[in-house]
């Protein structure tokens, strides 16, 4: 079909839209259009999103069908408008849907209890929310209520994939609402979109519990709820969410692990749930700062209950995670989500973090994490390197008691060491390095054998020591935490000739 050909026959069709009258019609010229979608490019998108030379327009037509309260047009309507910004390369047509205002039609036709019908406009509703013009001309402040309506049907009727494309929806929307423009205009609102997450977090469905998980992120992270209440809400979701992790068992405490480590942890709920225990860390912390001026005791017990939760949480899905991951030596995609979790908690929450500190020094993380360092990016290491800087001030609070910080030396050693593997060969060469590195290295070795069986057998051990003092001759000069730790390593060891040396010098 010729150029001119197929303009005249979209303008037909614009004029014809826009202005019929009977069911049999509207229904035949949407049949057409949404044939013509099926084979269409962006310039055919150009040409029917045009103004036909009576001034009508393809938006107009569809604004119209949108209304009718037909369940077959405003479907038909909603596969159309999805169909032409899929097509569509640049945002002209994005524009123009928005500027006439047919996002609204589309959230009216979430008045509606038919599944197909629904399924298309969330659909549609869903690109349209990936603008930002779909904010700032405020369709969201004018939709969110219908959203919340049209979850509670396909709730009610236990329809998970339209529950997940509705939360997906949400979801969207509460990241991506501008701060300047309040998105509920009722506190009614809010305790209904609070009351919905919290459904979907105790559903036994693993996409629908992603994204509702996915909307509770920013729900309590941004100003949707008085901070006065936040806290409360921010243990309530995350009692239901812990116990959801548990039973649909995705942590990888849960049989998760090879999945997790072999990169398909996108299909799992754990890196929605980190960032959400991420975002609620950072909402305790704001509202203890308030609370110490502003309320007193009981929003301070508020606090400290959703904190226990929130290190119950990293202790049992967490934790396990690091510990998998560490030992595989591998280095998946959410790795650095999991590691920002763990070293917000810690800035949070301080000495409560002990026991995890010992489970990673334990299970030998303290060791595994230079290797996995070896392989990863930037970023990465540095989050690795703030979580050992971490664990190690968790570990020297426990020998020297009200120790402010790790010394500069061990934060110096511990960004500067690279191992290929945990074997001793490889840890001979950090040894052999300058003073930051192989201090940091004996304190390493030193925590190992204190609270773990070893993790380095006693004649590698001994070559260790022998390397350390052929490099270190003045050990006068040495830190006095450097010589506790060859102190304790020496007996350690069995007597030989290094034991001898040391206890003589």
């Amino acid at each position: 079909m010729s150029l001119e050909v197929r303009c005249s026959v979209y303008q037909v069709l614009v004029s014809l839209l826009d202005n019929a009258q009977t069911l049999d019609l509207r229904f035949n010229l949407l049949a057409l259009l949404k044939n013509i979608l099926k084979h269409t490019d962006k310039d055919s998108v150009k040409l029917l999103m045009a103004p036909t030379p009576d001034n009508r327009y393809l938006v107009m037509g569809l604004k119209k069908m949108l209304i009718t309260k037909q369940e077959m047009l405003q479907t038909a309507s909603a596969h159309c408008v999805k169909a032409l910004m899929s097509y569509s390369q640049d945002e002209s047509t994005v524009t123009q849907i928005l500027e006439s205002d047919l996002a609204e039609f589309l959230f009216e036709s979430l008045h509606t209890q038919s599944g197909p019908q629904l399924d298309s406009v969330f659909q549609c509703l869903q690109m349209l929310t990936d603008y930002e013009q779909f904010f700032t001309r405020c369709h969201a402040v004018y939709g969110v209520e219908s959203i919340l309506r049209s979850l509670c049907v396909v709730m009610d009727v236990k329809n998970y994939g339209l529950i997940e494309k509705g939360f997906c929806l949400l979801a969207n929307i509460l990241h991506r609402q501008p701060p300047g423009i309040p998105l509920f205009v009722n506190a009614a609102s809010v305790r209904q979109c609070v009351h919905l997450v919290r459904q979907g977090l105790t559903l036994s469905h693993p996409a629908v519990f992603l994204q509702a998980l996915i909307a509770a992120g920013p729900l309590v992270s941004k100003q949707y709820l008085s901070w006065v209440y936040r806290c409360e809400v921010v243990e309530d979701l995350l009692k239901v969410a812990c116990c959801q992790m548990t039973n649909l068992n995705t942590s990888l405490c849960h049989g998760g692990q090879r999945l997790m480590v072999q990169g398909t942890d996108q299909q799992y709920p754990l890196l929605a749930f980190t960032d959400l225990l991420t975002v609620c860390c950072r909402v305790c912390a704001d509202s203890v700062l308030k609370s110490s001026s502003e309320m007193g005791d009981k929003q301070w017990l508020n606090v400290e209950g959703a904190l226990s939760l929130l290190l119950s949480a990293a202790e049992r899905h967490l934790v396990p995670y690091i510990q998998t991951v560490f030992e595989s030596e591998e280095c998946p995609p959410g790795l650095k989500t999991v590691l920002a979790c763990m070293n917000e908690l810690y800035s949070q929450t301080g000495s409560d973090m002990s026991k995890m500190s010992l489970m990673f020094t334990r299970s030998g993380v303290i060791i595994q994490a230079h290797v996995v360092k070896s392989r990863a990016t930037e970023d990465v290491c540095e989050s690795i390197d703030k979580l050992l800087e971490n664990v190690y001030r968790d570990l020297l609070e426990k020998i020297i008691p009200l120790n402010p910080a790790p010394p500069s030396w061990l934060v110096s050693g511990v960004a500067s060491i690279k191992l290929q593997s945990g074997d001793p060969c490889h840890m001979l060469h950090a040894v052999e390095q300058s003073g930051d590195t192989a201090w940091t290295v004996l304190l390493m070795l030193y925590f190992s054998y204190l609270y773990s069986n070893s993790w380095v057998e006693c004649c590698d051990l001994q070559s260790l020591l022998q390397c350390f003092l052929a490099n270190n001759k003045d050990l006068a000069g040495l830190p006095p935490l450097v010589v506790r730790c060859l102190a304790f390593l020496v007996a350690c060891s069995s007597g030989d000739a290094v034991v001898e040396v040391v206890i003589v010098t």
